[in-house]
């Protein structure tokens, strides 16, 4: 899988994940992804599932 790619942002902030990372991190519409910012970089998880 290439781990490296680039995309435009629209007018509102929105980027599209590529469709082979999103499989490799199973992400599905709907899942919650977790954004952090460090050293000058964004940085997604698939967020973790609350235990109820």
């Amino acid at each position: 899988m290439k781990n490296q790619t680039i995309r435009k942002m629209d007018m509102i902030g929105r980027i599209v994940i590529p469709r082979e990372m999103r499989d490799a991190l199973e992400l599905f519409s709907g899942d919650d992804v977790e954004i952090t910012l460090e050293n000058g970089a964004l940085i997604l998880k698939k967020a973790k599932e609350e235990k109820k």
